[in-house]
């Protein structure tokens, strides 16, 4: 009955995520004690796992939306997933590719590009996106 339980919460909290009955945060709980039931279900701990990389871009998202770039450096490196540090150099990429709306003036696109290269490196020090920007910044000296 306990297994059985498990498999229905699983599915239950699936369906009602999809259908935007319930958030993301509600649907990690549902299936983190319908793992606790049932260690041995495999659709709630696959159902966690990609629930979490949604869990930490979303949490991402929200740090950079509110230019909480240091706490998005953060939780680019402290994740387990690929997928969250893509999601971050995408974000820098964009900014990069929209700097010159963002900041016209020479003095600020130097100061954003020198900013963004520091939180670039505190990620990955060797993503190909510095190469631009430290090529963008030479250019503007």
């Amino acid at each position: 009955i306990v297994d059985a339980l498990s498999l229905v919460m699983s599915k239950r909290g699936i369906l009602m995520y999809n259908a935007d009955q319930i958030g993301i945060k509600l649907l990690v709980t549902t299936t983190r004690k319908a793992l606790e039931l049932n260690p041995e279900n495999e659709l709630a701990r696959s159902t966690l796992d990609g629930v979490q990389v949604d869990l930490e871009i979303e949490e991402l998202f929200m740090a950079m939306n509110n230019h909480k770039m240091n706490r998005a450096c953060r939780l680019a490196v402290e994740s387990k997933h690929q997928e969250v540090r893509d999601a971050f150099f995408k974000f820098i990429n964009d900014t990069f590719k929209n700097l010159d709306t963002v900041a016209p003036d020479k003095r600020e696109k130097l100061f954003l590009l020198r900013k963004i290269a520091g939180w670039c490196s505190r990620v990955d020090e060797s993503h190909p996106v510095l190469i631009d920007i430290y090529n963008k910044i030479r250019r503007l000296e």
